[in-house]
C-alpha cells in the first residue's frame, strides 16, 4: 500500500494505525492519524479495516500482528504501549481496548469530576454547547451526560435522540456511549438514538466508527465505519450493516417531517419519535404503501389525519390518547 501523506506517521500502514488507535494514544500520535486519515486512500483503506474486523483473529493475520518484529516496528516509530500490547497477543490488547473504552487506563479517569446531565423538556428541543465548544441537540425527552475529562470526550446518551455537531480537537478524541454500542467521531456531524433495545446512528458529514461489544470475542468490539447519508443499527445481540438513511431521516431538528417515498409503517414510527401523542396503524394492508410529503411536527392530529385521507382509513382515539389508524367498520 503506497500512502500519499508526509506527516510524522506517513510510514504507518492501515493496519499499524488500526490497531495503535484501538488504545490510549498520545496527542501527538492523535494529531498524525488525523492527517493521515485526511488522505482518501488511507481514509478508505482504514474503513475497510473496520468493516472487516468483526472477531480479534483478525488482527493477528495482518503482517503487523504476523510479523511482530520491534525492529520493524521502532522503524516506523511505533509508540512502545502500542508495541507491548501487539506483541503481547490480542487477548491481552483486547482488555487494554476494553478498560481504555470505559475510561479506566486513561490519566484522566482518576481526576474526572461528577457527570454533569443535560437534557430536553417534553415539549421543545434543546441546543447545549459544550465545553469543548461542541454542540449537542437534545430531542424532546432525550438527555445525555457529560463525561469529558483532560485525555477523552466521552458522554452517554441516556435517552432519546441527539445530533452531535463535533468542535475540532486533534487532542481528545470524542465518543458517544449509547446502549451496547459506541460511536468515535473525527470531526463530523451525526446523530444517535435509543429505539428500545435498539441504537441508531445516523452520519451526516465526516467519518465515525461504531463499536459494539462482540459476544464470541469479549474484549474485541465488532467495528463498523460510516459514510456520509448512511445510518446504522447496534442491536442487542448484533450490530448490523451500514445502509442508506431514509430520506428526512435527518430533518428532525426543523419544525417539519419530509418523507420521500418513505413505507407508511417507517413513516408513522419516525414521526412517533418526535411526537407528543402516538399514532398506531391497524391496517397492515397499506403499511408498506409509500409517503410523501412534508408535515408539521407539531401536528399528531393533522399528520393521522392526512394519512387516513390518502389511504381511506379513519382515525380513531384509544383510552391512552393514541391516534389509532384503521378501516372503517
Amino acid at each position: 500500500m503506497t500512502l500519499k501523506s508526509d506527516n510524522k506517521g506517513a510510514s504507518r500502514t492501515a493496519e499499524q494505525w488500526f490497531l495503535l488507535m484501538r488504545g490510549p494514544v498520545s496527542a501527538e500520535d492523535r494529531v498524525a492519524f488525523d492527517l493521515w486519515l485526511g488522505v482518501p486512500e488511507n481514509a478508505e483503506a482504514y474503513a475497510s479495516l473496520g468493516q472487516t474486523w468483526e472477531q480479534s483473529i483478525f488482527l493477528a493475520n495482518t503482517a503487523a500482528g504476523k510479523n511482530r518484529d520491534l525492529e520493524r516496528a521502532r522503524r516506523v516509530r511505533l509508540p512502545v504501549r502500542a508495541l507491548a500490547a501487539g506483541l503481547a497477543g490480542l487477548a491481552i490488547l483486547s482488555g487494554v481496548i476494553l478498560a481504555g473504552q470505559r475510561g479506566l487506563l486513561t490519566p484522566g479517569a482518576v481526576q474526572r469530576q461528577a457527570p454533569t446531565e443535560f437534557a430536553a423538556g417534553q415539549l421543545s428541543l434543546r441546543t447545549f454547547v459544550l465545553s469543548d465548544g461542541s454542540r449537542v441537540i437534545l430531542d424532546r425527552g432525550a438527555a445525555i451526560e457529560d463525561h469529558m475529562s483532560a485525555s477523552e470526550r466521552r458522554l452517554l446518551l441516556l435517552r432519546g435522540r441527539a445530533r452531535f455537531e463535533v468542535a475540532h480537537d486533534l487532542s481528545r478524541p470524542f465518543i458517544v456511549d449509547a446502549g451496547k454500542g459506541s460511536v468515535i467521531a473525527h470531526g463530523t456531524v451525526f446523530d444517535v438514538a435509543l429505539e428500545g433495545a435498539e441504537v441508531r446512528v445516523v452520519l451526516l458529514r465526516g467519518l465515525v466508527e461504531v463499536q459494539r461489544q462482540n459476544r464470541r470475542a469479549p474484549g474485541a468490539p465488532e467495528t463498523r465505519m460510516l459514510s456520509p447519508g448512511q445510518q446504522i443499527l447496534i442491536g442487542a445481540g448484533e450490530l448490523a450493516q451500514p445502509s442508506a438513511a431514509p430520506v428526512g431521516e435527518s430533518g428532525w431538528t426543523g419544525d417539519m417531517v419530509i418523507f420521500d417515498a418513505a413505507p407508511l409503517d417507517h413513516a408513522i414510527a419516525s414521526f412517533n419519535r418526535t411526537s407528543m401523542r402516538a399514532i398506531r396503524l391497524e391496517a397492515p394492508d397499506v403499511a408498506r404503501r409509500q409517503l410523501s410529503g412534508a408535515f408539521p411536527r407539531d401536528d399528531p392530529d393533522g399528520f393521522a389525519q392526512a394519512i387516513a385521507t390518502s389511504f381511506a382509513l379513519v382515525v380513531k382515539s384509544s383510552q391512552d390518547g393514541t391516534l389509532v389508524l384503521t378501516r372503517a367498520d
